[in-house]
């Protein structure tokens, strides 16, 4: 019985994912002006889990669980034009500041040692 809950969880996430996963969630969809086109271009990553235990002799006791996820973050454009076809990323401003935030800590870092060594 626990079982066949389990299978319906799975399949129905099947379904659903299989509606609405399509390529339209990786490539928006085209925009043209004049004679170039620009298509969104973007990283999904999906994860799902699940579990169940009980008592094999038990009729109450039993638990099934179901999750998951979907994340969908852009990367940039393709850009279409009568002489070229070219990706363009897009700079993800958490990622930038994360840099310049890990630069300013090991130029702290290293400031400091070398104030302890000049003592």
């Amino acid at each position: 019985m626990q079982e066949n809950r389990i299978k319906d969880l799975i399949d129905k996430l099947v379904g659903v994912l299989g509606a609405n996963g399509g390529v339209q969630l990786v490539f928006g969809e085209t925009r043209t002006f004049d004679s170039h086109a620009i298509i969104p271009v973007a990283r999904v990553s999906y994860g799902f889990g699940g579990g169940g235990g009980g008592k094999p002799q038990a009729a109450e006791g039993e638990g099934a669980g179901f999750g998951g996820g979907i994340n969908i973050k852009p990367v940039g454009y393709i850009e279409v034009t009568p002489l070229k076809v070219e990706f363009r990323p897009v700079i993800d401003p958490a990622a930038l500041m994360t840099g310049f935030a890990l630069l300013v800590g090991v130029l702290t870092f290293k400031a400091a040692i070398r104030a302890m060594i000049r003592r």
